[in-house]
């Protein structure tokens, strides 16, 4: 009895991560310049779509092949 709920306390652990994790994934991709969610406000500025740029490291690009 006590590994099932042990693993029980496990799966239960993984669920709220993942949706916390979900929660930090959506406010970082968003575009709102004002976000409310769980009780909590985040207000950011909001880098405009056209001057958004992925600057990648050389060290970080592998060759191609």
């Amino acid at each position: 009895m006590d590994s099932q709920v042990f693993m029980l306390y496990l799966a239960g652990m993984a669920f709220v991560g993942s949706c916390i994790g979900l929660t930090f994934q959506f406010i970082l991709k968003s575009r709102c310049e004002t976000i409310k969610c769980c009780g909590m406000q985040v207000t950011r500025n909001v880098v405009p779509a056209s001057e958004a740029t992925l600057e990648i490291p050389a060290a970080m690009v592998r060759p191609a092949g």
